[in-house]
Formats: C-alpha cells, sequence, structure tokens
C-alpha cells in the first residue's frame, strides 16, 4: 500500500537505459557509468560543472501530492548525495560523501512538479552517484468508498510504511474500498495479500460484492490471501463484515496479475515444450471458477446435474469444484467437452476427484468412454489425478458411477498434456520422450539419428528473430559417442557439447542469423542419440533476466560471471580493450557468434595482445570462449595474469578455449604468439567466471569452504562446507531475504552420511531439514524468514562435510 497505483513517475530509475536522455541536467555534467552498481550493469553519476549545487532532473510530479521515493546514492569521499525538490529546496534525503551505497526511503509532500538528485557541494573533479530509485504516487485518490471510510496509517505495516484501512462509516452494517484496476471479464487472474482484523471485524477480498475470492479472521495479526479467480466483473473490492462505530479492517501488499497460461515463464520462453514435459492441450474452465451452470460453462452434461458449486482442498485454484449429482436418471453420468485431442496420441492427465456421499466413484475417460481410462475410490477424501494414457477421441470426459438418491462427485483443476514430440520438427532425425532419469520432471527429448545425413536435427521454426540477442539454457547428455551441439538460426553453432553420458550444462548468448530455426542436434549419422531436457530461450536484453528472481548469489555454485566488457566482442571498436604491441581491430567474417570477432595483429614484439584488468590474484577462474589464426603460423593463447594458461594450435579453425587455473595477478591476456607483423589471432565469445567461494562466508572458524568437481549434481561445481572446530558449521549466503515475504527454494544437498544438513535464517529459523543421506537429496520449501540471511548449517564435533548445489530461491508474493 506504498502507493494506490504504484505508478513509477519518471523512465530509467534503475539506470540500465543506454545514456542518459531520460534525466535532464541542472548545473551538472550526467553520464552513466559501469563501476560497481547497485544492481544491474549501470549507475548515474552527476558530476561538477562550475556551481556547487548540481542535479540531474527527472519525474512529473503532481504539487500536493504525497510520493514515496527509493533508492540508493553515495559519496566522492567528498561530495554528498541529496533528494531535493524544484530549486534544490526542501532537502527530501541527505546522505553522506561516503562512497559505499546509502539507502533513501522518504515518503514526502510535493512542492514543485519535478525532483532532483545531486549535491549541495560539487566541486572540481567531485560528483555524486545514483541507482535504483523508485517514485509512486502514495495518495489514496484511486480508492472508491462505498458505506466506508478510506485512509493510509503507518502503524506495523506488513512491509514498507503504509497500509490502507477500511473503515465504518455509520451508513452501512458493510462497508469496503474498491479499484477498477483494468481486469477483463472472463479472463483468470490471480490475486495475493494480506490483511488484518482490529479484533472484531471481518476483512476479506472480492470483486464488489459478487464473488468471494478470501476471506480472514478476526485475527489482528497479519492473514495471507491466495486466490485465483475468472472475473466476473471489472472491479477488485476491500470489504469489511461486522461493522460496529469506529471498527475498520487494514490490508496491505495486494497484487493481481492475470494468469495468462500453462506457464507464466512462456511470457519470456522462446521455445514451445523446452521443459520436454509436453505440450499443455486447452481446457476451457478447467479450474470450474467460471458460470455455475447447470452445467458449468463449456461443459456438456448426460444423465447427471453437473454444477459448480462451492468449495475448497488445500493447494486448489479459487473457490469452486464441479460436482456430478444424481439427476434419478441413472447410475452413472458423465460430464464432457472437446478439447482437440488426437486419437492415438498419448497424454497426461492431472487434477483432482472425490467421492461426496462416500458410495459414488469419480472417474475419468476420454469421450469414446473406452480411452485415457482412470478410476477413483469412493474415499470422501481429494485423490490426485495423475496418469498417462492413449487417446481414443477428441474429448475429455469426466464419469460418476455407483450413483444413487443424493449421491454426488467433484472434480477439480483439470490438466491435460501431450507428451509427444509434436512441438517439434525433425530433419535427419527420429524424435521420442523417454523417462529415464530426466534432469527435471517426467521425460526427456531423445535425437536418434536416422542415418539419412551427416547430422540428425529437433527443430522450432519461427521462434527466432534474426540479428536480435538470445541467451539459452538446459541441459544436454550423449549416448557416450555422439556429441550434442545447440545451433540458433542457420548453421550458427551456440554451443558444442561432450560425450559424456551425465547431464551437462548450456548456457550461452549469441545473436540469431541466417534463418528463424532454432536447432538440437547430434554429429553423426549412425543410429546414436543424445538427450536434451528443461532448455529455455529467452531475448537477451543486456542483463541474465533470472537475476530479477533469483536471490541467492551463486546458487548454482558454477561461480561469479566477471564483468568481462564486451566479451561477446560485439561492441562497436575496441574501446573496451587494452593493446600491447599489436593493433586491435573488430572483423565480420565468419564470427562463432554474433556479427564481429576481436582481431590482435602484430606490430611489434614476440607477441600481440589484447588485455582488461579485473581479475583478483589468487582466485582461480573458469575461462570459455573460442580463437583462431590467420594461417601463417599464429599460435592463440590466454592467460590470467602473468602465466600462459591455454595455449591453442596454428589453425584457422575455431578452437575452444575452456581452463580453469587461478590468477596471479590482476590483468586478463588474450594474446598470439605471431611470426611478423601484420600476422594475426582472433577471438570470439569469451566468457570468466570466478568459481571460488567468495559469494558464500564461512561460519567463522568452524567451516572450510570450497568447490568441489566429483558427483556434483549439476554443472561443475559443488560447494563443500567442512568442519573444523566448534559445534556447528555454516556458509552464508548473505543477507538476501526480506522478512515477511514468501520465498520458495529449490536444491540439492547430500552428507558425508554423519551429519544432517539444514536451512536456516541468521536468528536461528529453521526452514528445512535433510537427512544423512550420502545421495542428493531434493529441497523444495516454500517460507516466509523472519531474518533476512541465509544459512547452509549442520551440526558436528569432529571432521564431517556436506554438499550443496543448484540452490535457487524466488519471491512468491
Amino acid at each position: 500500500m506504498e502507493a494506490t497505483n504504484a505508478v513509477v513517475t519518471f523512465g530509467d530509475g534503475n539506470m540500465e537505459a543506454v545514456g542518459t536522455g531520460s534525466w535532464t541536467p541542472s548545473q551538472a555534467t550526467l553520464s552513466k557509468q559501469t563501476g560497481t552498481p547497485h544492481t544491474g550493469l549501470q549507475l548515474l553519476r552527476v558530476a561538477y560543472n562550475g556551481f556547487a549545487d548540481g542535479a540531474a532532473v527527472n519525474g512529473t510530479v503532481i504539487v500536493g501530492h504525497v510520493y514515496h521515493i527509493t533508492g540508493w546514492a553515495r559519496g566522492d569521499g567528498t561530495s554528498s548525495p541529496l533528494v531535493t525538490s524544484a530549486w534544490m529546496s526542501p532537502t527530501y534525503f541527505a546522505g553522506t560523501s561516503s562512497n559505499s551505497w546509502q539507502s533513501f526511503d522518504v515518503t514526502v509532500v510535493a512542492t514543485a512538479t519535478y525532483l532532483q538528485f545531486g549535491s549541495h557541494d560539487l566541486s572540481s573533479g567531485h560528483y555524486v552517484e545514483f541507482d535504483d530509485i523508485g517514485v509512486a504516487d502514495v495518495t489514496a485518490g484511486s480508492y472508491v468508498a462505498y458505506h466506508a471510510i478510506i485512509s493510509k496509517q503507518t502503524t506495523n505495516p506488513h512491509s514498507g510504511n503504509q497500509v490502507i484501512r477500511v473503515a465504518y462509516d455509520g451508513s452501512n452494517n458493510t462497508g469496503l474500498a474498491y479499484q477498477s484496476p483494468g481486469i477483463t471479464v472472463g479472463k483468470k487472474y490471480k490475486i495475493t495479500g494480506w490483511m488484518r482484523s482490529d479484533g472484531l471485524t471481518t476483512p476479506l477480498f472480492n470483486d464488489a460484492g459478487v464473488n468471494v475470492f478470501c476471506q480472514g479472521t478476526t485475527a489482528t495479526t497479519w492473514q495471507y490471501c491466495s486466490a485465483t479467480f475468472v472475473a466476473q466483473n471489472g472491479n477488485i473490492s476491500f470489504q469489511v463484515l461486522n461493522l460496529a462505530a469506529g471498527r475498520y479492517a487494514e490490508y496491505d501488499d495486494v497484487f493481481v496479475t492475470e494468469v495468462t497460461g500453462y506457464t507464466q515463464v512462456q511470457d519470456r520462453q522462446g521455445i514451445v515444450d523446452g521443459d520436454m514435459e509436453g505440450k499443455p492441450i486447452a481446457i476451457v474452465n478447467g479450474n470450474f471458477e467460471g458460470a455455475a451452470g447447470p452445467p458449468p460453462a463449456n461443459w456438456t452434461q448426460l444423465l447427471v446435474t453437473a454444477t459448480r458449486v462451492a468449495g475448497t482442498r488445500t493447494g486448489g485454484e479459487g473457490s469452486y469444484v464441479a460436482q456430478l449429482a444424481y439427476n434419478n436418471s441413472d447410475t452413472i453420468g458423465y460430464l464432457y467437452q472437446y478439447i482437440s485431442l488426437v486419437i492415438g496420441k498419448t497424454y497426461h492427465v492431472t487434477g483432482w476427484a472425490r467421492s461426496v456421499d462416500g458410495v459414488a466413484v469419480p472417474a475419468m475417460r476420454d469421450t469414446s468412454a473406452a480411452g485415457l481410462v482412470w478410476d477413483g475410490t469412493n474415499s470422501t477424501s481429494w485423490q490426485r489425478i495423475d496418469y498417462v494414457a492413449v487417446a481414443q477421441s477428441t474429448g475429455l470426459m469426466m464419469k460418476a458411477s455407483s450413483l444413487g438418491v443424493g449421491g454426488a462427485v467433484q472434480f477439480d483443476d483439470l490438466s491435460v498434456i501431450e507428451i509427444g514430440t509434436t512441438a517439434w520438427g525433425t530433419v535427419g532425425a527420429n524424435l521420442s520422450k523417454q523417462t529415464a532419469s530426466p534432469h527435471s520432471g517426467q521425460y526427456l527429448l531423445r535425437v536418434t539419428a536416422d542415418g539419412s545425413g551427416p547430422y540428425g536435427y529437433a527443430i522450432q521454426s519461427g521462434t527466432l528473430t534474426i540479428g536480435k540477442k538470445y541467451h539459452v539454457t538446459g541441459w544436454a547428455r550423449s549416448d557416450g559417442v555422439q556429441v550434442p551441439r545447440v545451433y540458433l538460426g542457420g548453421s550458427l553453432l551456440l554451443w558444442y557439447g561432450s560425450t559424456a553420458t551425465t547431464w551437462q550444462r548450456i548456457d550461452a548468448t549469441g545473436v540469431a542469423a541466417g534463418n528463424t530455426i532454432f536447432y538440437l542436434a547430434q554429429d553423426t549419422n549412425n543410429s546414436g542419440y543424445v538427450e536434451f531436457d528443461d532448455v529455455t530461450v529467452t531475448e537477451d536484453k543486456g542483463k541474465q533476466q533470472v537475476i530479477d528472481k533469483q536471490v541467492v548469489i551463486d546458487g548454482d555454485m558454477e561461480g561469479l560471471p566477471m564483468n568481462l566488457v564486451d566479451a561477446a566482442m560485439e561492441a562497436v571498436g575496441t574501446s573496451a580493450w587494452a593493446a600491447g604491441t599489436a593493433t586491435l581491430s573488430k572483423q565480420t567474417t565468419n564470427p562463432h557468434g554474433g556479427n564481429q570477432v576481436l582481431r590482435v595483429t602484430k606490430n611489434g614484439g614476440a607477441y600481440a595482445y589484447a588485455y582488461q584488468t579485473l581479475l583478483t590474484s589468487g582466485h582461480v577462474y573458469h575461462v570459455t570462449g573460442w580463437a583462431r589464426n590467420s594461417g601463417h603460423g599464429e599460435i592463440p593463447m590466454m592467460q590470467l595474469g602473468t602465466s600462459v594458461n591455454w595455449t591453442g594450435a596454428s589453425s584457422t579453425a575455431w578452437q575452444a578455449i575452456d581452463v580453469t587455473a587461478a590468477a596471479n595477478n590482476t590483468t586478463f591476456y588474450l594474446l598470439g604468439s605471431t611470426p611478423s607483423a601484420g600476422n594475426y589471432v582472433e577471438f570470439d565469445d569469451v566468457s570468466i567466471i570466478d568459481v571460488g567461494t567468495s559469494a558464500w562466508s564461512p561460519g567463522s572458524s568452524n567451516a572450510t569452504l570450497t568447490k568441489t568437481t566429483t558427483g556434483q549434481h549439476g554443472g561443475k561445481y559443488a560447494l563443500r562446507a567442512a568442519w573444523t572446530s566448534g559445534t556447528y558449521v555454516y556458509a552464508s549466503g548473505g543477507a538476501i531475504f526480506t522478512p515477511g515475504k514468501t520465498y520458495r527454494m529449490t536444491g540439492w544437498v547430500r552428507s558425508d552420511g554423519t551429519v544432517t544438513p539444514t536451512i536456516n535464517m541468521s536468528g536461528g529459523q529453521n526452514v528445512w531439514t535433510g537427512t544423512t543421506a550420502t545421495s542428493w537429496q531434493k529441497i523444495d520449501v516454500t517460507f516466509k524468514p523472519l531474518y533476512n540471511s541465509l544459512y547452509l548449517l549442520y551440526y558436528a564435533s569432529s571432521p564431517a562435510w556436506v554438499e550443496w548445489d543448484d540452490l535457487f530461491a524466488t519471491a512468491t508474493n
């Protein structure tokens, strides 16, 4: 409830836009910088331009409105940052000259039509910097009162600084505040939020009196709501029941989002069936939140009376289920919908069902009554529908048998997925879904060469745009002979695996070229195969989008990417690279990826080299990339400091750089041993990852942290926390959580067989406990942290260890 409409009043608050076009200088020089931003890749610098008072101006605010301003600022050791109104007065925030990031979080009444971010004490050569600024209008004008008084309160909000209070106005025993936030009747939405009572009232969410989404209790503590609904009108209401003079209820952190499909990652995912779990088949009103009937909207009934009835189950969507009840016609009844099933294809059907009277039995079929067979029991508890079968007709049917007077069964949240390979085209290969040891889920995609050509492909057309940059992730493995590959448009080889039969991580970025086809391939025309799972293709707009959600730094234990500028060699010119006895240039002939390569041409000395200074001496780095020569005997090389860590061959073909080594100083070199002036070596698609443990802090002197490479769950590394002293051992992931928010954490852990791994918050809150198993154990837990720091912990009094891998935590509210 920090803003009634959560409208950001200016652009480029995260400073990630190119240039400073969203900002207006006021007696200052503005620039974007890349050195240690608060988050992302850039920050805004406000520098001296002849005046002590200098600022960056942004935003259109309304005089008299209340605004919530948040962000981060720092000085340069001399000048101090300020957030002010017009003409540098009044001051909303005054920082210090410290060059450490300082947060500001203020709520103010606007006295002018714009805001200024700058300093009062600029001088020659000095500056202040800003990042991650947000401005929201927190006046209460967006809510409409109905028999209620609406106000913002600041006492003990769920988060932030304010809540909305809906209080009795004396005119009715029910009061509400509502908005019309642009939702569309008939579409599906999810609402989440928090509510509390004053001890006597009953708070709830609804749509202006039509349907109740969540109803709380009279508890004065914060109560969580999460519900999915189909919009019956365009309103969202905060309602209060049982009002009396002076009574109220309060609400905070309410979000309404459209549920757009089978999985919301499809908003970014560029391919269909990338998780290999199959292609969702559309079921209209499969959660029965639509019109009540009989029968429920979009369904047809036969020999039964079918209606939408109020009912919920733990973890269910919405507030309704479908009920098939005896109608004095028959002892068996049906509710069905034709959903474009294909006869002979295999489908995975999930959902829930139960008996109402303890006699009637729920079942599932297709509309032939012979295919997609599942039979439940007469238990009145909810039973999970989860089966795979072959369709013999084109429709899905729910069945109620053993019906008698008063008998009924119920169904909810039905889903059908085709588990074949129809989402994928093929060239020179046979495709199949397999169930043996997938990376995750139940299925993987196998590409088996059919002998008709030098390669076998699984393809998808029309998924890419030529010239755009894409980030491809996923997993692949070999049959021990074939080599899995990934192509990004045309013949652009983006990723090349190995013959390992264990899962290999795909994580590569490139520019789509040639055409708009995405390929997964193997490299020979015999009967061997390669397998793929959990593949994603997302447009890369300048930073890894997963950072927006994943809060565990180095959670996959693969290390921290270094900020190697122009690593893909796609920047205009060579300004990111310094030259040593060489002339640097960008070339466009046959790049490894994208449109350009970096050419290092000898102009004197024994070696020609390009370099950047970004390493930490003693740290271990994983360097990948590609190199080649001009065909005159040059040898491409790579150095982490003063020692050569990789030496290529004298070849004009692209050679893979893939080496892990420690740096002995701060400079990274791409170089070539060239026979004579004018000879050159070329490099492309270079990546540096710090594979050490710098993202994790050991528990005092009680733990030794290392990255291990034997038997890891995924990728090349796992994190080992080994006992050295004391009674408990932990690795701290830092202050990454927001207390009060809800998070889901997944990952893997294994013990040495003597100790039990746990996940705790810094104040002692335990959120997950494992076992002493030496095999990898799955972590999948949802929790609300009371503290902000993550501890991977176990108790021991003698030598012991625990290993962790692939930890991911995302906020769910």
